[in-house]
This record gives C-alpha cells, sequence and structure tokens, in this order.
C-alpha cells in the first residue's frame, strides 16, 4: 500500500473527532485501506495499545445506524471494484441488466443484484482453471491459495489471498479469540486439521497477532494430543463437537480429570457441527471452562461469527454467535419464500464479504440453515446481530422421513440428551414389504450394562416422534460398533433407492 496515501488518510480521518463518524469516512476510502488503517483507529479510540487490532469496542458497540452506513459505503466501493475488474461479476450483471449505479439502497441491493451459489464458482473454475474469472487482484499480488474441503462432492472452490486478506481473516479470529480469554503468551492446542484450508492458515495468522503460542496436533492420534496438552500445559483448546466428545470419553477411560490435568485450561473453541445444550453444558461441567463456538468458511477466508463472554450455553440456555458485520454484509433468507427472515427465525444464509481482495464473494448463497438473533437480544453491549449458537447445520443434510423434512440435528438434541448413550447411526430405507422405514442404532457408554433397557428404549422413541413427527425403530448396538468421528460427521445413509430396487412385484 501506497504509505503517502496511507499517511493522508489517517491524516484526515483523526480529524473527526467522534469515532463512529470516523469509521464511517474510513469506508468512503478503498475497503482495504479500511482494514488497514482501522487498528490505528482503535488504538486511538482506547484500544490496549499492542493488542489494539484484537479488541475492538468502538466497532462491535457502534450504533446500529452507523454500523449500517458502514457497511452500505463498503458494499459500494466493493460492487464498483467487482463491476469494473472481475469478469465474473461483470458477466453475471450483464445478464440481469443491473450496474452498480443502480445500487443506492440496500432494498435496491436485495432486489437487483444476483445471488450465486458453488455451482456458478465450481463452474466458471472448470471453464478457466484454475481459479476461475472472478480473481480481484493480478497473481504477483497473491500470497496464499485457500481451498474448500471438497467433502459436499460437488468440487473444491478456490480462493486467493493477499497480504490484506491474510491480516484481515486473523484479524477476524482475534476479536474472537481476546473476546474468550487468550492473551499473549497463552498455549493454543489446535486440533483443526492445517492445510490449504482458510480455518487453519486463519487460526495460524490470528494467535500471530495475539502473541499466542499455537500447538498443532492434529496429525496425532488421540493419546499423543493429551500427552503433549498435559505436557505444554495448554491454555485454550480448538476443535469439534464430535472430537471434543471422543476426548472426554478417552479421559474417562484412562482415568484423567481434565481439571486437574488442565488446571489452566481457559476455554474450548468449538465449530462445524450442531450440538444440544445438555452436551454443551456436560462439557463445560467435564473440562472446568467455557465452551465457546464460532461459525466460519472458506467463503469468508475466516470466521463470520464468534460468542461472547458467557459462552454457548449463558443459563442454561442457547447462546448467541455475534456477526461480524463491520466486514460482512449478511443476509438470512427464507429457503422456500426468498424473504428476509424475522428475528427467532431460521433461514440461509447469504454472504457479501465486504473486506475480501483477492476473491471477493457478494451474494453468495452457503446453503446453511442458520436462526437470526437480533442484537438485542444479548446483553453484553455489542450491536451486531446473531447467529443462535449450536443449532447451524446444512440445508442439504436435511432428509425428508415418511413425507416430513427432518434435520439430524433434531435427532440429535433427543438422542444425546440422555448420557447413558455414547454414539448413534441412522438410516432411512425400505423394508422387505416395501415400507420407509427410520432406524437408529445407539451404543450405551460403557458402565451402563445393568440399566433396564425397556423403558429406556420405549421413552427414546416417543421423544423422537415428539420431536420429529416421525415415528423411528431404535436398535441397540454392541459397544464399538459404531464408527467415531473426528470431523465433518455423517451420522445418516439414506438406502431408500437401493430398496426399492430389491423390491420383486
Amino acid at each position: 500500500m501506497d504509505s503517502k496515501r496511507f499517511r493522508r488518510a489517517k491524516k484526515a480521518i483523526i480529524s473527526w473527532h467522534d469515532p463512529c463518524l470516523r469509521i464511517i469516512l474510513l469506508a468512503r476510502f478503498t475497503p482495504h485501506l479500511y482494514e488497514a488503517l482501522r487498528y490505528q483507529l482503535i488504538n486511538d479510540t482506547g484500544g490496549e495499545n499492542a493488542l489494539a487490532i484484537c479488541y475492538a469496542p468502538v466497532i462491535e458497540t457502534m450504533e446500529r445506524h452507523a454500523l449500517e452506513e458502514l457497511q452500505f459505503n463498503k458494499l459500494l466501493n466493493l460492487l464498483r471494484f467487482a463491476y469494473n475488474s472481475i469478469p465474473f461479476y461483470r458477466v453475471k450483471c450483464d445478464a440481469v441488466g443491473v450496474r452498480p449505479g443502480d445500487i443506492g439502497s440496500l432494498d435496491d441491493f436485495y432486489a437487483k443484484w444476483p445471488m450465486i451459489m458453488k455451482a456458478d464458482l465450481i463452474q466458471d473454475q472448470e471453464a478457466n482453471p484454475p481459479y476461475g474469472t472472478r480473481i480481484g487482484v493480478p497473481m504477483d499480488k497473491v500470497v496464499q491459495i485457500h481451498i474448500t474441503s471438497g467433502t459436499s462432492g460437488s468440487g473444491q472452490e478456490v480462493y486467493l489471498q493477499t497480504v490484506q486478506d491474510v491480516e484481515y481473516s486473523g484479524t477476524l479470529w482475534t476479536l474472537h479469540f481476546f473476546t474468550t480469554g487468550i492473551r499473549k503468551g497463552d498455549i493454543v492446542a489446535n486440533l483443526i486439521p492445517m492445510g490449504p484450508l482458510a480455518g487453519s492458515l486463519s487460526i495460524e495468522q490470528s494467535l500471530a497477532q495475539l502473541g499466542a503460542i499455537p500447538l498443532h496436533l492434529a496429525i496425532y492420534d488421540t493419546e499423543v494430543k493429551l500427552k503433549y496438552m498435559r505436557k505444554f500445559r495448554v491454555n485454550y483448546m480448538l476443535t469439534q463437537p464430535a472430537y471434543l466428545t471422543r476426548l472426554a470419553l478417552f479421559c474417562k477411560e484412562l482415568g484423567l480429570d481434565p481439571r486437574q490435568e488442565f488446571p489452566s485450561l481457559k476455554g474450548i473453541t468449538i465449530m462445524a457441527e450442531p450440538y444440544p445444550v445438555f452436551w454443551a453444558q456436560q462439557m463445560e461441567s467435564f473440562w472446568g471452562c467455557t465452551i465457546h463456538e464460532i461459525y466460519g468458511s472458506t467463503q469468508v477466508g475466516s470466521i463470520l461469527a464468534g460468542s461472547c463472554e458467557p459462552g454457548v450455553t449463558p443459563n442454561g440456555q442457547r447462546g448467541t454467535l455475534h456477526i461480524y458485520e463491520h466486514s460482512n454484509l449478511v443476509e438470512v433468507r427464507n429457503p422456500e419464500t426468498n424473504d428476509l427472515v424475522a428475528d427467532g427465525q431460521a433461514g440461509e444464509l447469504i454472504i457479501t464479504t465486504l473486506s475480501r481482495q483477492g476473491s471477493p464473494l457478494i451474494r453468495y448463497r452457503t446453503g446453511d440453515l442458520v436462526t437470526l438473533v437480533a442484537y438485542d437480544r444479548c446483553g453484553c453491549g455489542r450491536t451486531l446481530n446473531a447467529l443462535q449458537a449450536g443449532t447451524v447445520c446444512r440445508l442439504d443434510d436435511m432428509i425428508k422421513m415418511k413425507g416430513t423434512n427432518v434435520w439430524p440435528q433434531a435427532v440429535e438434541e433427543v438422542v444425546f440428551s440422555r448420557e447413558e448413550i455414547e454414539e448413534y447411526n441412522g438410516r432411512v430405507f425400505i423394508d422387505e414389504q416395501g415400507r420407509e422405514q427410520v432406524e437408529l442404532l445407539i451404543e450405551f457408554k460403557r458402565g451402563y450394562e445393568n440399566l433396564d433397557r425397556a423403558p429406556f428404549m420405549a421413552k427414546l422413541v416417543t421423544d423422537l416422534k415428539d420431536k420429529t413427527q416421525v415415528t423411528m425403530l431404535v436398535r441397540e448396538v454392541p459397544y464399538g460398533t459404531i464408527q467415531r468421528y473426528e470431523y465433518k460427521v455423517r451420522r445418516w445413509r439414506d438406502e431408500r433407492e437401493v430398496g426399492l430396487g430389491n423390491i420383486n412385484l
């Protein structure tokens, strides 16, 4: 970045005494000049010196009207940049007859600017390999490549990162980490796989910004992970709900009490999977620390939202993941009507990245089902809208069972609310009489061999029916039968097509 331009912009900004007006004025410059300068502003307006980039009260508690003006100013810059510099967006806009000059309000943007999906990005990459036509900068400005995990089977998206993008992607994590109590010198056990993934790379950048020490342990088996976590006296842990459960059970098998083995553990941040409130409370009690959560994606290049100080289950209720709205514009829409949802309602998450330079996204349909929570529902003082903790799931994970839409999350809330159950698998199939059936296989934890199974199973079947409106067959299998998961949990199989093929009339 041109240092002369930076100094000129900074001089203009600091002449404004109101911190919120400073931030808004910043957005009238290019989005990435804004990102580079805002850290200095935070320091000028109450940040903690070297930790100013991690602690942003000016932004996190900004008046809503000021935040929305900031978002819109950054959005207009992004639309002009995308249309003039990125062929992918110019083609999309020309196809529907919209130009950046047609956008005078958010309503205009929502009504006129086209949405995009994963399939659009993959098609563009296949036609113009390997990056497609949505590159926002020359290749000599690229310093990092992100690739989606590709577990959906529909192709891997590729994203390019500039130096500014790398800094930005780390900074969003630092806002969350600082909130959770991570400080300089803390040792953070990262159990998320390292690779060309936005999550692992932005975590590394964030911990460097904080001055915290990463301990990357994903390559080791569970026993070795625990050995190193004990040896280095970790202060924090990053993992996913399924693997945190596995760690907890392994500790019990070894006779380890985490409260004694990890006395310096401040908290745990989980991600990528839904979970019931009971499970989170149980984990907090077992590990002796607060459970936090983030929502992130390769499309954002970092995290989009994170829990605040009380964690994911304040007062025994689901907490909130505050959206970092200064860097992302979020829509939550009913997938059937396409209407924006109200507070407390669920819908598909649609994101516009206001701060990415290498591979910006505009109105990207994530395919994630989230529940919107209005900013004033949380008592922490942040003015950022939020997502409900523990409920994010994939729209394409929904399975129609006996004519009813059922999300695995609903089943898991019932199953894992019972401390006796360790793991389960489910399948939908056609039986020999041609009837559609739903079957759950469950494993009991060790130590429950004398449990009276009949009333337990009967109550489980009843509760599942009440929750999902579907009658399910529940069957116990021996301990160790069901596959254990570390990442990307897939507990359900749809075998109906195979079953139909076996029917002989």
